[in-house]
């Protein structure tokens, strides 16, 4: 044999030895891992049980939980339609209190407005108060000034019925003297023209008496007879009066004329007009015109 063939035959040799411990090898860790695979397989039928209850179980938890996500998602749209309408009305709120607000400021304004106002008015319900007191101390004063007249006027109704008795009697004796008064007239007129004098002026000189007092006497025109010019006055010798005795007959405040005093009684005089004084207004004296002496 020559030398290849013998180096073949080793290397095939070494090489079938090298196969056989490979082989050898390979059973042995095919073996092992069969075991191992084995073992492994048995836990993993094992374990597939609990995996396959715990797949069910969570399944089951995940389609509770999709349920739970729907109904959530279902109370999120719900609570989202309120909130989004809640929003809508608290916008519309605001605005209704920024109304308000205006409003509020508003009567806040009237109120400070009417506060002063308020303030005012008590202010002159101060004054109408003093005013008030005042005029009620007037109003006393006047009711006394009242009773004081009614007494005065019971006084001169007194006086009037008897005035009207007096002027009653005048009448009668004017009414003998009437057709001779032309006749006196005449004769004064010219007693007057030749003296210089008025008949009153004259018969104050005869009797030394003043035409004038010395204290002003007030009284009230009784009877008015215009056409003969005579004048019944409601004061006589019981008020200090005298013959020549000269009164201002006025009206308010409108002068009438003035009259002289010529015959005397206790409560009444009877008096002369002075025609040349009276006013040029035309107006006549009349019963209740007021008289007075030194005007």
């Amino acid at each position: 044999m020559g030398k290849i063939t013998k180096t073949l035959i080793i290397v095939q040799l070494i090489a079938s030895v090298a196969f056989c411990f490979v082989s050898l090898i390979n059973y042995a860790t095919r073996t092992k891992w069969k075991a191992i695979y084995e073992e492994e397989h048995a836990v993993l039928l094992k374990n597939k049980e609990s995996y396959d209850k715990a797949h069910e179980e969570n399944k089951k938890a995940y389609t509770t939980l999709q349920i739970e996500k729907v109904t959530l998602t279902q109370e999120r749209d719900k609570h989202k339609s309120t909130s989004d309408e809640r929003l809508v009305s608290i916008t519309d709120l605001n605005k209704d209190v920024t109304v308000l607000k205006d409003q509020i400021s508003k009567h806040l304004d009237t109120i400070s407005t009417k506060d002063n106002k308020l303030t005012e008015i008590g202010n002159r319900n101060k004054r109408l108060i003093e005013e008030v007191k005042r005029y009620k101390s007037i109003s006393d004063i006047a009711r006394n000034n009242e009773a004081d007249a009614i007494n005065e006027a019971i006084r001169m109704q007194t006086i009037n019925t008897e005035k009207a008795l007096q002027i009653e009697d005048i009448k009668k004796q004017l009414g003998k003297t009437n057709k001779s008064l032309e006749e006196k007239d005449w004769i004064i007129k010219q007693a007057e023209k030749t003296m210089g004098k008025t008949l009153t002026e004259i018969l104050v000189d005869a009797a030394g008496v003043e035409s004038t007092p010395l204290k002003a006497i007030a009284a009230k025109v009784v009877t008015s007879i215009p056409n003969e010019n005579l004048v019944m006055l409601s004061v006589g010798k019981a008020d200090g009066v005298k013959v020549g005795y000269k009164f201002t007959i006025y009206r308010g405040g409108n002068y009438i004329g003035k009259v002289e005093v010529i015959e005397l009684w206790p409560n009444m005089a009877s008096t002369r007009v002075l025609v040349e004084l009276n006013n040029d207004k035309g107006l006549t004296i009349e019963n209740g015109d007021e008289a007075k002496t030194q005007l």
